[in-house]
Formats: C-alpha cells, sequence, structure tokens
C-alpha cells in the first residue's frame, strides 16, 4: 500500500469523530486543519499532490455513518500507486462506492414504511434496500464484513433472514431472461447488479455449510417466483443456481438432499398451467432442468411408481415439455407411448423397437388404457407393419366380444379399444386398412357397438381407387332409404344413414355422386338428405365449420408482452429467421412502438421521439404493461447497406446492462425527485461529451423539475438522462430537495 492511503485512511477515521459527535466538530476541524498539512509534508514527493486534492473532498463521503468501516479507506486516484499489486481495479471505485452507499442510505431515512407492507417490500423503500444489499455484497471483501454492512442496516428496514435477502433481491430481476451466449444457458445469469450480488453472497461464505445454505436460499426464492407467476425471474435464479454448483462454488454434497427434494415445493397448479402454454416451454425447459427430479429420467422413474391419475398426467406432460430427450428414454418404456406418440420422432431414430412394443401392448388381454394409447401411436406410424398389428387387433377384439367370457374383460373396455383400432385404421388410409374398416363396419352386429357409426372415421378418405369399397357403401347406403307404401313415408334410424353419407364425403365417385343426387331429389327437407346436399356442394358434413384461414395481412403472432419479456420474444423471432414488424401496444390499444425485423435481424424500431438503439434501449429499460402483435411478411431483398441489420444478442445485452444501471440510478433518483443546485461545479459524467446535452438536462435539473420531467422530449433513452443526474448527485453539483 502506498504510505499516502494509511495517511487518508487515518485522517478519515479522525474526521468521523466529530460528524458522530464523539468529540465537538470544532475542536476537531481545528486539529485536523494544521494534521493535514503536516501529513501531506510527511507523505512521500510523488503521492503529495494526490493526497492534497483528496484531503479537500474529506467531508465529501459520510458512510462511515451507515457503513461499516472498509478494510482500508482508499484515497481517490490512489490506483495509479497499486496498478500493479490491484489488477481488479477494486481501488478505483471504493470512493465512489462509499458515496453511493452512504446517499442511498440518507434517501431510505427519508422515506416512510407504508401501513401493513413490510419492510423490504413496500415499493421505493424495497428498491432503496436492494440496491444497498447490491452495493454491500458486489463491495465485501468477505462474509464477515458483508454481515457488518448488513447490521448497519437492519435498522433501516434490512430484511432480517438471508432468505428475505434473496426474496426482495429476485422481486428485482428484470422480467426476461438474456439468450444463451457461448453455448450455455447460464452466460446471461449474472449480467445485472442485482445477480451479481446474489451470487456474491453465497460465494462470500468460506464455510461450506453455510454457502450451502446461502445456496438453498437462492434455489427457495426462485421457487417462490416461480410459483408467483414470474417465470423469468424464476429462470434467472436457478440458472444462477446451476453455475453455483458448475463452478464448485458450492459443494454438492452438502445440497444433494435439498436438491432431489426442493421439486416438490413448486406449485402443481403452475407447473400445468407451464406445460399446456407452448410458448413458455423454451424457458419451462430451463425452471425443470434445475431439479433432478423433473428432468426426464428423474420423471420416468415417477411415473412408475404412481397411482394418482391427475398426477400421472402431470408428469406425462412434463415429459412432454423436455421433448427429445424425454422422447428417446421413452422408447424402452412399456407404458410410455403417451410421450412417443406425443412427441415427434427424430428422423435418425429406428421405428423397430418402438413398433414392437406399440404391437404388443395393444393386443388383448393389456389393460384398456394401454392398449389405446399403442393403438393410437400405431395410428400415426405410417408403416405396414403398424397397418398389419391393427387389422389383427380388430380381428381380435371383434372375436373377443363376440365370444363372451372368452377374454374375461369388460365387455365396455373391449368396445372402446375396438373403437380406437378401427379409427386408427382409418387415419392410416390405405387400401388395406380402409377395406377392414368397411368390412367391419358394415357387419353390424350388436356386441361389438355402433359399428356403422365407425364408418364417418373415412370422412377424409378419397376412395374413388377401390371401386369394390365404393360400391359395397353405396348399397349399403341405398339399403338405409326410407320406402313408401301407400303414399307413406318409412322413415329408418338417420343414424345409421349419416355415418354412411359422411365415409364417401370426400369420394369423387360417380357412383356416390349419383346416389347422393337421386337422395336429394327423392327426399327434400330430410336431414340426411341435407346433409347429402353439403357433401354435393362441397362442404364439410363432419362437424361445424371451423374458422377461415387468416389472411395475409392477419396477425400471425400476438399475445401478453409482460409473459415473454421484450428480449425474450425477439430472440425467439429471430432465431426463427423471420421477417416483420412487431407492434407493441399499451392497455387500451394505442400503438408505444414498433420494431421491424428482417431476416432475424434487427433493423430498425422506433418508440416515441426515439429511434433504432436507442429506442430498443428504452423499451428495455422501462418495461410497461403492453400486448404484441408481430405481422410476418415474405422476406425483402437484403439492404444496399447491410449495416442497417444488426445482430440483436449484442443489443439485448447492451439494453441489460442499461436497464441495470438506471435501476441502480433510480434508486438514487426517482422518478418524482426534485433536485437543486449546490453551488459545486458539475463535472461531464464518463464517456458524454454532448455539450448541449449537459447544459438542458443541468437547466432542467436546476429549475427543480422533478426527475421524469427533466428527461423528457430528450432524443436519449432514459438511462443516459438518468445516469448525469446520478452522477451530479454523487459528486455534490446537486442534492435532492
Amino acid at each position: 500500500m502506498p504510505v499516502s492511503d494509511y495517511l487518508y485512511h487515518a485522517l478519515r477515521k479522525l474526521y468521523v469523530m466529530g460528524e458522530l459527535n464523539l468529540v465537538s466538530k470544532q475542536a476537531m476541524g481545528a486539529y485536523l486543519e494544521p494534521l493535514q498539512a503536516y501529513m501531506v509534508e510527511f507523505c512521500p514527493e510523488e503521492d503529495k499532490e494526490l493526497l492534497r486534492e483528496n484531503l479537500a473532498h474529506l467531508g465529501d463521503v459520510r458512510a462511515e455513518l451507515a457503513a461499516p468501516v472498509l478494510n482500508l479507506h482508499r484515497s481517490q486516484g490512489g490506483e495509479s500507486a497499486l496498478a500493479m499489486d490491484d489488477p481488479s481495479g477494486s481501488a478505483k471505485t471504493t470512493v465512489h462506492t462509499e458515496r453511493r452507499f452512504a446517499q442511498l442510505v440518507e434517501r431510505l431515512a427519508r422515506l416512510q414504511i407504508p401501513a401493513g407492507v413490510g419492510s423490504d417490500q413496500g415499493g421505493a423503500r424495497g428498491d432503496v434496500l436492494s440496491q444497498l444489499v447490491s452495493v454491500a455484497a458486489r463491495n465485501s471483501a468477505d462474509s464477515e464484513e458483508f454481515q457488518q454492512y448488513k447490521e448497519s442496516m437492519r435498522g433501516a428496514g434490512m430484511a432480517s433472514t438471508m432468505e428475505d435477502v434473496f426474496r426482495s433481491l429476485g422481486r428485482r430481476l428484470p422480467g426476461w431472461v438474456l439468450p444463451a451466449a457461448a453455448g450455455s444457458e447460464a452466460a446471461g445469469a449474472t449480467v445485472t447488479a442485482t445477480a451479481q450480488a446474489m451470487q456474491r453472497i453465497v460465494t462470500l461464505e468460506q464455510d461450506p455449510r453455510e454457502a450451502a445454505r446461502r445456496f438453498q436460499e437462492l434455489v427457495q426464492a426462485a421457487i417462490e417466483q416461480h410459483n408467483q407467476g414470474s417465470l423469468a425471474r424464476a429462470v434467472t435464479m436457478l440458472d444462477l443456481a446451476g453455475l453455483l454448483l458448475a463452478e464448485k462454488k458450492v459443494d454438492p454434497a452438502y445440497v444433494q438432499a435439498f436438491r432431489e427434494q426442493a421439486h416438490e415445493k413448486l406449485d402443481p397448479q403452475r407447473l400445468r398451467e407451464l406445460a399446456e402454454d407452448p410458448g413458455s416451454h423454451f424457458l419451462f425447459r430451463r425452471v425443470l432442468g434445475s431439479f433432478p427430479a423433473l428432468e426426464p429420467d428423474g420423471l420416468l422413474r415417477a411415473l412408475q411408481t404412481e397411482e394418482r391419475r391427475d398426477h400421472r398426467r402431470l408428469l406425462l406432460a412434463l415429459l412432454e415439455v423436455h421433448g427429445a430427450p424425454a422422447r428417446a428414454l421413452a422408447a424402452y418404456q412399456r407404458n410410455l407411448l403417451h410421450i412417443l406418440r406425443r412427441i415427434p420422432r427424430p428422423d435418425d431414430v429406428a421405428t423397430d423397437t418402438e413398433l414392437q412394443t406399440a404391437s404388443r401392448l395393444s393386443a388383448l388381454g393389456h389393460p384398456a388404457i394401454l392398449a389405446k394409447e399403442a393403438i393410437t401411436y400405431l395410428g400415426q406410424s405410417r408403416d405396414e407393419r403398424a397397418e398389419r398389428a391393427l387389422i389383427a387387433r380388430v380381428t381380435e377384439y371383434e372375436g373377443a366380444l363376440t365370444k363372451p367370457g372368452a377374454a374375461g374383460s369388460d365387455p365396455a373396455e373391449l368396445v372402446a379399444v375396438l373403437d380406437r383400432a378401427v379409427f386408427a385404421l382409418a387415419r392410416l388410409g390405405t387400401p388395406a386398412a380402409v377395406r377392414a374398416v368397411v368390412n367391419h363396419g358394415l357387419k353390424r352386429l350388436p356386441q361389438l357397438g355402433n359399428t356403422t357409426a365407425r364408418l364417418a372415421a373415412l370422412a377424409g378418405v378419397d376412395l374413388a381407387s377401390d371401386p369394390e369399397v365404393v360400391e359395397r357403401l353405396v348399397e349399403a347406403i341405398r339399403g338405409e332409404l326410407p320406402h313408401r307404401i301407400f303414399g307413406f313415408l318409412l322413415k329408418k334410424d338417420d343414424n345409421l344413414l349419416l355415418p354412411l353419407i359422411e365415409a364417401v364425403s370426400s369420394t369423387s365417385s360417380p357412383a356416390v355422386k349419383n346416389v347422393l343426387a337421386d337422395i336429394v331429389q327423392r327426399f327434400p327437407g330430410e336431414g340426411f338428405a341435407q346433409a347429402a346436399a353439403k357433401v354435393l356442394a362441397g362442404a364439410d358434413v363432419s362437424g361445424p365449420q371451423g374458422p377461415a384461414a387468416p389472411s395475409a395481412s392477419s396477425a400471425s403472432l400476438s399475445g401478453d408482452l409482460e409473459l415473454f419479456g421484450l428480449p425474450t420474444l425477439l430472440q425467439n423471432l429471430s432465431q426463427s429467421g423471420t421477417s416483420g414488424t412487431l407492434t407493441i401496444s399499451d392497455p387500451v390499444g394505442e400503438e408505444i412502438a414498433t420494431v421491424d425485423l428482417e431476416g432475424g435481424k434487427f433493423r430498425s424500431c422506433r418508440a416515441g421521439p426515439l429511434h433504432d438503439e436507442v429506442a430498443l434501449f428504452q423499451l428495455i429499460e422501462r418495461p410497461t404493461p403492453a400486448s404484441f402483435t408481430f405481422l410476418s411478411r415474405a422476406e425483402s431483398a437484403p439492404p444496399s447497406d447491410p449495416k442497417l441489420l444488426r445482430d440483436l444478442v449484442p443489443l439485448f445485452f447492451e439494453g441489460t446492462r442499461r436497464y441495470d444501471e438506471f435501476q441502480q440510478a433510480c434508486a438514487l433518483i426517482p422518478d418524482y425527485a426534485c433536485l437543486r443546485a449546490t453551488g459545486t461545479k458539475p463535472t461531464p459524467p464518463p464517456e458524454e461529451d454532448d455539450q448541449a446535452l449537459m447544459r438542458t438536462l443541468w437547466q432542467r435539473a436546476g429549475s427543480g423539475a422533478p426527475a421524469l420531467e427533466c428527461e423528457a422530449g430528450l432524443a436519449i433513452d432514459s438511462y443516459r438522462a438518468r445516469r448525469m443526474l446520478a452522477h451530479w448527485v454523487e459528486e455534490g453539483s446537486l442534492e435532492p430537495k
């Protein structure tokens, strides 16, 4: 350490005694004045000017009144003497950190806790407390120092337990998840200062048991976010937990038992809702992957012993969310055909084992619920072996039903399985399958149920290629038509005639058209005649008409932006390589902004008076309740200037950095804060060189306008404006009114 830092530290310690009124301020001031001059003379020549400059600001920082004493108070600029010994640059930011901490404490002291609201949840107080914790965690050298910070904040309303601390920090995370970077989904987990603080709280603990306890509290807070509907925040925290394990910051041996049981605290209803929402699956999979019991192999093991039907359905739904990994495991499980048919089979996966398993489980003697799943799977398999197996099952179940007691099963269950098998054959639509369906449908044996009604499953199949089948169905239709005797119409059961008409409704055969035209002419006004007329007119008679296909100008995607978060939504659109315009609207339908994509890349953005990247950053920095509509379009020719198109991922990371720093500045200077000049000359913030902009903002702030009004109408995003105001408050040229 350079000598100047020791001198600065010692003089600060003395100065604080006067600030705390431990001795008379006047007496201490009189004592320090000659002492400072003596210390400058004592200081080595190369550090004298630096010490003079910092002693001139000795009274600017009063963090000792609320914060613990750091190991050493570093003088401003001390980093120049420590550049080789302090590669992290921590010395450079110590004074700035102390100033911000002290000013946050001062603001916290001015805020009141609303009645009935917990001290760490009270809106603005919660924001300030979270920033205080963030500053303390990221700048503490060890757990003892962090504990000193925590104790110093307890009287100001700091949460009493670390679980409360994680809970409070979790509520201040962004409502979106940054896209995966460098092949790691957790790569963006620690981008924000709040997430870094969470990580630091765990890693500060040297005792592995204490670190494990902090880890558990982090995961518990993430589970609460999930249960309360904040999927993105839960994912960020769970990604962070996974990162701590991957980097071996937490000993797995101390958290293994907790991880195996932690999933039990997840709300089952919330799990069901997310499983039923395909749009959330890309994030939801990251939640499931954080708990061993909810990974594919864990779900499969649970499914083997789970007896509750509703919970079995939930387990199957969660397996479906996992997609291909779950399917690969399910292929070797006897009772998971539901997964095999719900998740598409990859092209490189052989069907032999799956078909053999499904064929075996569809046979007579297996539970009906299992047989139906196997038959449904076979009906989705475009394979001759599936066709042969289904035809064999129809014959097998028909034989069992016509010989009561032969199968030893409930006839109602056998009829249900037979019904499923006939429908599966009709879905295959092959010549052999169609003939088997027609043969079954025309048997009309009461033991088999309503076989004629099952013929309606052929409604989507053109039977014209098999004249024999067409002839049999036409004859069956004629046989069911009413007869006239002495001028009276002797009606038959329409429930038999209507399925036959449906069976030929997609068949382009003269014989079919003739019989239907004859029906329309001979039996006007009858229900079956109206069905025949619809078939002749080309209408669908199998059920209510569905909605028309969306026109080219209709929205191709829409929803609640708060559920996705703008970065997450744009990342999904980007990955699909789509072109189109995303329109963001407020709750009453007024347009807020538009984002234009081309080939999955960012082309332009407009939000009020802001344009392009700045407009996108503004949307990220100030998320508001809104809905979105994405209208896709055919990709246009590439722009003449390739610089017009930019990758979205770097913009997301920059936008999130600005969001994070904007939140830090807002904790110090909220939207409603009014400021006034102190008489100290303002200096430009780092990397800010627009003199006209700074002059305008300074004049507005000096006039006493609220911070939100100060930045209104400026051609910059909120982060940039609030950063300037925070800089001037921290340096003392502005102060809150």
